[in-house]
């Protein structure tokens, strides 16, 4: 839900200014992807920062300031000691290897490639580990 009430959400910066206001034309030269934007939009726009993450409100200012990005998390310097949130860390799970294949350990000092399968026939679907051949001098 949008903090802008209603009687202000009505239209886009353009169609409540207009071309000839000269916040309009600074607009218009440095981000004009904003101009069509209602209030709305530009909130929600706001909340998100550039890796895609919701912003979080600080909770030591009663949720009413929107915290800072920072790599790996956010912080709120508006306190004595910054305020921080760390972000979960974003794991991965391990490759699921096929069976039957030799295992890492015993290439160790080879060249080595890994590929992803997906055999119709068998239905196996995983990584491989497929030894490199070396050319011969």
């Amino acid at each position: 839900m949008s903090p802008i009430p209603p009687e202000l959400d009505r239209g886009s910066y353009l169609a409540t200014y207009g071309l000839l206001n000269p916040w309009s034309i600074w607009l218009l030269k440095r981000a004009p992807e904003l101009l069509g934007l209602t209030p709305t939009e530009h909130h929600e726009r706001q909340s998100i920062d550039r890796w895609g993450h919701k912003v979080p409100l600080c909770p030591e200012c009663r949720g009413a300031v929107p915290m800072v990005s920072r790599p790996g998390g956010f912080a709120c310097y508006r306190h004595d000691r910054p305020v921080r949130y760390r972000l979960p860390a974003d794991v991965t799970p391990p490759p699921k290897w096929l069976p039957g294949e030799p295992p890492a350990l015993s290439l160790i000092g080879q060249d080595v490639d890994v590929v992803w399968v997906d055999d119709p026939m068998t239905g196996q679907k995983g990584y491989m580990i497929i030894p490199l051949c070396t050319p011969t001098r």
